[in-house]
């Protein structure tokens, strides 16, 4: 479990690394007032202020100390959050600490997840970690998945820990609900000086491999709001060119897609034939395998735009934000369709990929 932990976090945290273009320190002070959603990528953010709306960060060290009137998704490499949040909060990082008050739900994911004495979540909390330590209160549920927890705090509702091989879990706090845990052992579970009711031992072999699921549709969720966030930060322009293109040009962009994705891979294994283009194959399949990644985010673009056309009754002319996630969420949800899925988003992303190239094309031709 815990390699599976290192290993998303990495996944997430790659685009990180690449902040060198933001690498200026925002902050919101303690005076400040943010009316509406306040979006930022940065190498440090502080939010000492208060925010109306939601917070959409990417970091290496993300600080919120002040009041949050909707919901926090942040990533970064280092992530806490002590301020008042009056919707969820959503992060991942490789450090997490929550010291305050969060009135809906925690989603952690983290290789350490600190939920520290003097933090309240109202609904539920879901954590994939290393190793975590719940010493706050959570007024309703708490599911865990990772190699080891510890919970010396309160939870009103049912805990459902999944340990995995080689887990351990110590609870020595309150537990109104039922306790269930998942393992290869019964041993793997100390219980010494809580408060309990029922508790439940479900062996490795019979645990429900939902969460784990879960766990890493949003992962790759996430990975991919991170890129396209940087996307629609650096170049909003061109990621609107391509939605246009891919709305009238549709067939042209399905086609140059399935001769990119045909085409190249034969090119990569002509020049590593040939010794001397190696270094060229390393560099065409890296932009391949780019170019196929990317060609999601540009779907979930487009499909968000058509769906807040709609809904808007006229052209969507607001932050391409909205149709990202939008579009996103709809996309992962329609490539989980069994096989129907799997054909929709193959075709999908062949649409994208082939009217991204057509674009890049243009704007090189303007620009030679």
């Amino acid at each position: 479990m815990k390699k599976i932990v290192i290993t998303a976090l990495v996944i997430f945290l790659l685009p990180i690394s690449a902040l060198a273009g933001f690498d200026e320190k925002v902050i919101v002070d303690e005076s400040e007032i943010v009316d509406g959603n306040f979006i930022k990528i940065a190498g440090n953010i502080e939010i000492s202020g208060k925010v109306n709306g939601d917070l959409f960060l990417v970091a290496r060290e993300i600080k919120i100390s002040g009041t949050v009137a909707g919901d926090v998704f942040a990533v970064g490499k280092k992530i806490t959050v002590d301020g008042d949040v009056l919707g969820s909060i959503r992060l991942l990082a490789n450090e997490i600490t929550v010291s305050g008050r969060t009135e809906k739900n925690a989603n952690l994911m983290a290789e350490k997840v600190l939920v520290d004495e003097k933090a309240e979540i109202i609904w539920d909390a879901a954590i994939v970690a290393s190793f975590a330590e719940v010493k706050g209160k959570i007024s309703r549920g708490l599911q865990f998945e990772g190699a080891k927890i510890e919970i010396p705090g309160n939870v009103s509702g049912n805990v459902v820990l999944n340990l995995g091989e080689k887990g351990t879990a110590r609870v020595f706090g309150k537990i109104e609900g039922n306790l269930t845990y998942m393992s290869d052992t019964k041993e793997s579970l100390d219980t010494a000086g809580a408060t309990l009711n029922e508790v439940k031992f479900i062996e490795i072999e019979q645990k429900n491999n939902f969460f784990s699921f879960i766990f890493f549709d949003l992962t790759f969720f996430f990975g991919s709001l991170v890129v396209g966030l940087v996307l629609i930060t650096i170049a909003p322009k061109f990621v609107s060119q391509v939605a246009v293109k891919m709305s009238k040009e549709p067939i042209k962009g399905i086609v140059w897609g399935l001769i990119f994705l045909m085409a190249v891979p034969v090119i990569i294994i002509l020049l590593t034939i040939t010794m001397i283009g190696i270094p060229l194959a390393l560099i065409l399949l890296a932009f391949y395998l780019i170019m196929i990644y990317i060609s999601k985010i540009f779907v979930g673009v487009k499909v968000g735009l058509f769906v807040l056309d709609k809904m808007t009754r006229d052209n969507y002319k607001g932050s391409l934000l909205w149709p990202l996630v939008s579009g996103l969420l709809i996309f992962d949800i329609v490539a989980s369709i069994p096989v129907l899925g799997w054909l929709i988003a193959f075709v999908a992303v062949l649409w994208a990929g082939g009217s991204l190239l057509s674009a890049k094309k243009e704007a090189l031709a303007e620009y030679k």
